[in-house]
């Protein structure tokens, strides 16, 4: 409970935390570390694919572009 929240607390200082809330409810709090890798690997693979994605579509336009040319 660290991360601040809209109304510039943490949660930490007694009030509410939509994450705390969540897991505990879930009984997940104790695997936080494993969430968090996995968000975090999911997060990478998501701008990896995003990058991989922009360079493969302008490779495209390229071809496009250079068939007009002809």
């Amino acid at each position: 409970m660290q991360l601040p929240l809209l109304s510039g607390l943490t949660g930490a200082e007694g009030g509410f935390h939509d994450w705390n809330y969540l897991l505990t409810e879930t009984n997940l709090l104790d695997k936080t570390p494993l969430i968090a890798k996995i968000f975090r690997f999911t997060g990478t693979l998501l701008t990896v694919a995003a990058a991989v994605g922009a360079f493969v579509y302008a490779r495209q336009g390229e071809e496009i572009v250079s068939e007009i040319e002809l």
